[in-house]
């Protein structure tokens, strides 16, 4: 029931669901392929809840895409300076490179998120 959830949250890229699912989850652990959906919607939306639930079930700094970005990597993209702060708060390695030698703060200033 609670997977059922978590994929209607992330079929219907709802971050606040996400949450309740996981809140409901305790500390079950969350299928690897879904806990990689969950921490980029996180990233994407700058959710930082979202953010800190998916902490409590493993690191916030695995590559959560294609070409191994991180979450750090999205929310910097993405201009969401508070979901930064806390995944680096987190752990989140400000160096980790994608597969394309790429550190968080490129992807930062390639889509015009810096300054």
């Amino acid at each position: 029931m609670i997977n059922q959830t978590l994929g209607a949250a992330l079929e219907a890229d709802n971050a606040d669901a996400a949450c309740l699912a996981l809140d409901q989850l305790g500390s079950t652990e969350v299928e690897p392929d879904t806990r990689r959906k969950l921490l980029r919607l996180a990233a994407e939306k700058g959710h930082t809840g979202l953010i800190e639930r998916l902490h409590r079930t493993g690191s916030v700094n695995e590559p959560i895409g294609d070409f191994g970005e991180t979450a750090l990597h999205v929310a910097a993209q993405n201009n969401h300076v508070g979901a930064v702060h806390w995944l680096v708060g987190l752990g989140s390695d400000v160096a980790q490179c994608d597969e394309d030698g790429m550190a968080p703060a490129v992807w930062a200033a390639e889509a015009g998120s810096l300054g």
